[in-house]
């Protein structure tokens, strides 16, 4: 069972917990080893799997334990509170009045996404820390949450940051190449409608990962009655319909990842000298630069 999701082939050891995936991938290697007399050799090699307890000399439970304090219980939460910091301070300063640049405005949004993004780490680590305090409730508050935070924000803060990336790319990609229509193209409104449209869009496309979970009580009388039954995460109707969620995800996959990939290869600027058109665009924008700095020049004379 992970997060709650009933799994009924689950066969792992009695003394081997389902949280613990290098235990589980290492004894799966290890049971699953054929048995094999090699052709060559007259004596035939051991016919018994590999025995369980190399699992445990291989990475012992204390181990897990001290890796699972340094990078989830020290450094996640480390490293998140001072992104946190970091974004607020951003933010603080791209809003500024002087700083609304379109650039600005497109890192500002970045921001805003990143900083979702490490409050689902922060949220993570907190579930952790109180598993260790009070293993029912954290597992209660983790199961309740997973379809809205794990399942969907996390996953839409991510895509939110993978397409304002890309737009950031595109319009430093316009302002390379037609200097001259550049502040017309990347205008304010437009940069605005557009990180708008991203945040927007990317929340409505992945609501399907949120609804394919339903939380389930068992053992009691449902949610209000907690001491006596616990949440189960379960596919709802949705999440069972293979035929609609398979293509949806290859859909997400591709809007969401190659295509962003396909764009910025596409606006990254090349090394190659620029076209004759590209250089009439550009030789205006030095000239104009070098007039105002000759009118600069007589003015202080």
């Amino acid at each position: 069972m992970v997060c709650g999701l009933e799994d009924p082939e689950d066969d792992w050891p009695s003394g081997m917990n389902s949280s613990q995936p290098v235990l589980q991938a290492l004894h799966w290697m290890a049971t699953q080893s054929e048995v094999t007399t090699p052709p060559n050799h007259s004596h035939p090699v051991s016919t018994q799997p590999y025995p369980a307890e190399t699992v445990y000399e291989l990475v012992s439970q204390d181990g897990l334990e001290n890796v699972t304090v340094v990078f989830v219980l020290v450094l996640i939460p480390l490293l998140a509170v001072f992104g946190v910091v970091g974004n607020i301070l951003s933010l603080v300063v791209l809003v500024n009045a002087r700083m609304r640049s379109t650039t600005n405005l497109c890192l500002a949004g970045l921001a805003i996404s990143d900083l979702l993004l490490l409050c689902h780490s922060l949220a993570f680590s907190a579930f952790q820390i109180h598993a260790r305090r009070d293993p029912v409730g954290a597992k209660y508050a983790s199961v309740v949450t997973y379809p809205v935070l794990a399942a969907y924000g996390s996953i839409v803060c991510a895509r939110i940051t993978t397409w304002l990336t890309t737009m950031l790319g595109v319009e430093r990609c316009i302002a390379v190449y037609f200097p001259m229509r550049a502040r017309a193209i990347n205008s304010r409104r437009g940069t605005l409608l557009a990180i708008g449209a991203i945040y927007i869009v990317t929340a409505l496309a992945f609501l399907p990962t949120a609804l394919q979970y339903h939380v389930t009580y068992v053992g009691g009388g449902g949610p209000n009655n907690s001491s006596s039954s616990m949440p189960v995460l379960v596919h709802s109707a949705l999440g069972r319909n293979k035929e609609f969620m398979v293509p949806y995800g290859n859909a997400l996959n591709v809007v969401f990842r190659f295509v962003p990939l396909a764009v910025l290869w596409w606006s990254t600027p090349s090394s190659s000298p620029p076209s004759a058109g590209q250089a009439c665009c550009a030789a205006p924008s030095a000239g104009t630069a070098a007039t105002r700095q000759d009118r600069s020049r007589r003015a202080s004379l």
